[in-house]
């Protein structure tokens, strides 16, 4: 791994601790947000589906981390799952040790974006 990797996946951890948006690199059109919301995900065209969780959300994209140990290369696998009662179709774009970047074939909603991460943000009482 390299070392400019390394501080990057720091970084994002650290902004993820903090609640605040993980921006990447300057490429992302849109920010990212923390959330841990358990999905199933599935490919469509192999037919079969994953159990994981949605852990960033943003309107052009998700990160699903399959709950499984091991992360398989599944680059251009065309994807469907299921968030909030809203079925969203996607590419996996991506593949790291933090899961699965998934490109969605639509922007999601401000409200939607915001209702995901309300899911898991600590109540402030």
């Amino acid at each position: 791994m390299i070392v400019s990797d390394v501080v990057a996946q720091a970084r994002d951890t650290l902004l993820r601790i903090a609640g605040r948006p993980v921006l990447g690199s300057g490429l992302r059109r849109h920010p990212r947000f923390p959330c841990f919301v358990p999905v199933r995900l599935s490919l469509v065209e192999r037919g079969y589906a994953l159990d994981g969780a949605v852990n960033e959300v943003s309107r052009g994209g998700v990160r699903f981390r399959e709950a499984s140990t091991f992360i398989l290369n599944r680059h251009g696998a065309k994807v469907t799952l299921n968030l909030l009662a809203a079925e969203l179709e996607g590419e996996i774009v991506n593949i790291s040790p933090m899961g699965y970047g998934i490109r969605l074939s639509s922007l999601l909603d401000e409200d939607f974006v915001e209702a995901v991460t309300d899911l898991t943000r600590p109540d402030p009482t």
